[in-house]
């Protein structure tokens, strides 16, 4: 008893402790805390398109396996067994039959009325065993095809294309992450300002009240107090909601759980600050190189020629080689070993396959390869004028955003002394609360002004390092 006794109070003291640590893991695991590398990181190791581009690299890796496969000798083997209920009958000629006469009349044996007439009825003849077993074994290689080492360099190259495009993916990928990301950093900065300013204007409606309860003022100043205090209330409801959203946004392009909880942990002002500063890249010229998408279209053209090559070898003879190693074995009884054994057959042999007329149609294959280089050179050209374009887009949008920002910088401090002379003059009894109300208005118009202005800086500088290709 004593024992049971010891066992239930040790239980109940550990019971504590394991559910405190059972809480905390889960807690732990369902919030988690991402700087914006990290997020982008997270992604790339979990996101659906990133599987699927791996998966893309890992078929090409595949196809360059088979197709090697094409120049490997080939070498199969069979067994065959036949039993024969019946076996076989053929009519044969009757050539025994003259040729005994024709013997039996040169040595005069029988004279000439005695030989019999000829026949045309033949005779039956078997041929073969009940049993029959044949095995082999069949080798084909390919000895000369100028189409397939060329076609070998083309699955190499599509490798590499398809690793290309797994990067453009990867751009995407960040690209989403990032406009995700601050987005939701600054709709909580947003929020951050929110609160600050009902606390601001809850302490300003506090000592409204009071003052309106002494007699000095009209309630109809209280009530504007209250109702621009209850507008940001509001707002920050519908802040509060955008963050829920874009949270969601974020975590569908990281591919992280909607039901777990994420924290941000990056500060949106040190993104502005790093963006207000000029860029060392700005004035760097246009290397199409740096983009994914030109690696790309650069390695399709090069694909494109490979099969108007290809298509041309086509006119070229082939040579393949083959060969075989077989044994047959018949007996009417399969395991007597007093018959007859297995007997061997062996060949090699060589085929020249010549093209001499096909109907025009590799000539239109051909014209067929040049026109999808001709396209891929068109389309080569269209995305460098587009880059061109979406680089000299995003500087002048940078420049733009960025005299933005101090235009809305100065407009805050100024609506900033506004507000604090209209407060000042109403404390005073010189100035009306209509006054306080509007310059609370401006002052938070501005707010949300600079916060638009920084968060467009942010992107534009993003779309700028984008179109450049920088990392």
């Amino acid at each position: 008893m004593n024992i049971l006794t010891k066992q239930l109070k040790f239980y109940r003291t550990l019971l504590p402790i394991l559910c405190s640590v059972m809480l905390s893991g889960q807690l732990f695991a369902q919030t988690q805390s991402f700087t914006l590398d990290q997020a982008i990181q997270y992604a790339k190791e979990h996101s659906t398109s990133m599987q699927l581009a791996n998966l893309d690299v890992q078929d090409a890796n595949e196809q360059i396996t088979a197709y090697k496969a094409i120049g490997i000798p080939k070498i199969s083997g069979s067994v065959n067994y036949q039993y024969y209920i019946n076996i076989p009958t053929q009519i044969l000629p009757d050539f025994l039959g003259p040729a005994v006469d024709g013997r039996l009349l040169t040595y005069n044996l029988i004279s000439s009325n005695e030989v019999l007439p000829g026949s045309d009825a033949g005779f039956p003849a078997q041929f073969g065993r009940n049993n029959n077993v044949n095995a082999g074994l069949n080798l084909d290689m390919l000895l000369v095809d100028g189409s397939y080492f060329l076609g070998l360099k083309a699955v190499r190259l599509a490798r590499e294309l398809a690793v290309r495009q797994q990067n453009v993916s990867i751009r995407d990928l960040e690209n989403n992450v990032t406009t995700a990301y601050l987005a939701v950093m600054s709709a909580a900065k947003n929020e951050t300002i929110l609160l600050n300013n009902i606390a601001s204007l809850e302490q300003t409606y506090h000592e409204t009240r009071i003052t309106y309860e002494n007699g000095f003022i009209e309630k109809m100043d209280v009530d504007r107090i209250q109702l621009t205090l209850e507008n940001l209330k509001r707002n920050l409801d519908n802040v509060k909601r955008y963050i829920e959203l874009s949270k969601n946004l974020l975590k569908f392009q990281m591919a992280f759980p909607l039901d777990q909880e994420i924290t941000l942990s990056d500060a949106f002002d040190d993104l502005v600050d790093q963006a207000k500063a000029t860029p060392e890249w700005a004035a760097l010229a246009i290397d199409y190189n740096q983009r994914p998408e030109y690696r790309v279209l650069e390695t399709a053209h090069t694909l494109a020629e490979m099969d108007v090559k290809r298509q041309q070898l086509g006119y070229y003879p082939s040579l393949r080689g083959f060969g075989a190693a077989a044994a047959s074995l018949q007996r009417n009884k399969l395991f007597d070993g007093k018959e007859s054994g297995w007997f061997p057959s062996t060949y090699l042999g060589v085929t020249l396959n010549v093209p001499i007329f096909d109907g025009f149609d590799r000539k239109a294959k051909i014209n067929q390869a040049k026109i999808t280089l001709a396209r891929n050179q068109v389309q080569t050209d269209l995305f460098k004028q587009s880059v061109s374009l979406e680089v000299s887009n995003a500087r002048t949008q940078y420049a733009n955003a960025r005299e933005s920002l101090e235009a809305s910088q100065r407009n805050l401090d100024l609506a900033t002394r506004i507000l604090e002379t209209a407060k000042t003059k109403f404390k005073e009894g010189v100035g009306t609360s209509l006054e306080v109300i509007q310059a609370e208005r401006e002052y938070y118009e501005a707010q949300a002004n600079l916060m638009n202005a920084e968060y467009d800086l942010v992107v534009a500088k993003n779309d700028w390092q984008k179109a450049l290709g920088i990392k």
